[in-house]
């Protein structure tokens, strides 16, 4: 689907959203049928509370809605922020893995699952870490 336009960029929120269904989109944002289906069917460009209350019932970037730029979903724009930031992270698992005790390995593997990191690869040092310990 071709983004360009705010309408396309909303037409693939109600799909994605409410399957496709306006009034349950409606629902679901607060915006009034009618206005809804004037923004997409006449590309009209939303009101402010309306943009606003996509935003924070849906956790849409704005500049995504509005001019298509970065991501659609801000929660995405996050983890790029922790994948970066897990590098920190990786280094001290790396260190105590390779250089720990076993009470430090149990403590640091507690430590990341409290973190409840989801990296793919820090759930690989927290297995590394309870074969070794256990």
């Amino acid at each position: 689907m071709n983004l360009d336009t705010i309408s396309k960029r909303l037409l693939l929120l109600i799909e994605k959203f409410s399957g496709g269904n306006k009034a349950r989109f409606s629902r679901i944002t607060g915006i009034p049928t009618p206005s809804l289906q004037k923004y997409v069917e006449e590309n009209r460009l939303p009101a402010q509370k309306h943009l606003i209350s996509i935003q924070k019932n849906l956790d849409i970037s704005i500049d995504w809605l509005l001019a298509g730029e970065g991501l659609m979903i801000k929660a995405d724009q996050n983890i790029n922020f922790v994948e970066e930031d897990m590098s920190d992270y990786n280094r001290m698992a790396d260190e105590i893995a390779e250089n720990g005790t076993p009470e430090q390995k149990e403590q640091c593997a507690k430590a990341l699952g409290i973190i409840g990191m989801a990296h793919r690869g820090l759930r690989k040092k927290l297995k590394n870490m309870g074969k070794q310990t256990g």
